[in-house]
């Protein structure tokens, strides 16, 4: 039996169980097949939350069952899994990952907490995007200013880190995590921004030559607009803080 067979099988048999054992109380697919964006050589990463008095028991009995490279599977408790990936915690680089997943098992508000993770808290909306958005207008400033010294090198660097920070501050502005590289088309033209003036082909094409080439004519024309953009959303404040980098 191939690997693939191997891994679709342990996932129906913990799902079965993980429906029919009462300290189980959630279980879902996260990742890729998460998400619906499944290839030939997509793996199974899950997610198993189990009642706080059955913790250990649980996670010695499920981590036997990994596959390595197959079937990764995370057992948490209920208090574990409320604390994992909250803002400023060290598992807050895996908030993205809850975006867009469904629950198989939910028997005590799991999708609640999964719905929660995969945005951006409403209260940290604005300190994201103004220290993101700050970062993005400093690369973007450094960028112009190698360019016009003639060291294309740095100019095409300091374009391309720049767009992480962009994309950040849009996301949050939008109330939403940044997605993974690996997603970010995806997530454009199946969820578009609503604070948003482009397209989605239009904004990932841009980025890609921005990224590809560093081209300082796209990324002038990409600061003006999003100077524009997150004006228009109530970012006034830290657009006049960084005016002193703006071209004329």
């Amino acid at each position: 039996m191939d690997e693939k067979n191997n891994g679709e099988l342990l996932y129906n048999k913990i799902l079965e169980e993980a429906k029919a054992d009462e300290a189980i109380l959630g279980f879902f697919l996260t990742a890729g097949r998460g998400k619906g964006m499944v290839t030939e050589k997509s793996d199974y990463d899950a997610f198993l939350i189990v009642r706080d008095d059955k913790a250990q028991e649980y996670k010695a009995k499920y981590e036997k069952q990994r596959i390595q490279s197959i079937f990764d599977l995370l057992v948490f408790s209920l208090a574990e899994f409320r604390e994992y990936a909250k803002i400023g915690n060290a598992e807050e680089w895996d908030r993205y990952n809850f975006a867009h997943l469904k629950a198989q098992v939910d028997k005590d508000g799991i999708q609640d907490l999964i719905d929660e993770k995969g945005k951006m808290p409403e209260e940290k909306i604005r300190e994201v995007v103004e220290s993101n958005l700050g970062g993005y207008f400093n690369l973007y400033y450094r960028s112009q200013k190698n360019y016009r010294d003639g060291n294309f090198l740095a100019s095409h660097l300091d374009g391309a880190e720049s767009m992480t920070y962009f994309l950040t501050a849009l996301f949050a502005m939008n109330g939403r995590m940044r997605p993974y590289n690996k997603y970010l088309e995806w997530e454009l033209k199946t969820f578009p921004l609503e604070k948003t003036t482009w397209k989605a082909e239009d904004l990932i094409m841009k980025i890609n030559t921005i990224v590809s080439s560093g081209d300082m004519e796209a990324q002038d024309e990409l600061f003006r607009k999003s100077r524009e953009l997150f004006s228009a959303n109530d970012f006034v404040q830290t657009i006049i803080d960084w005016k002193e980098c703006f071209p004329e």
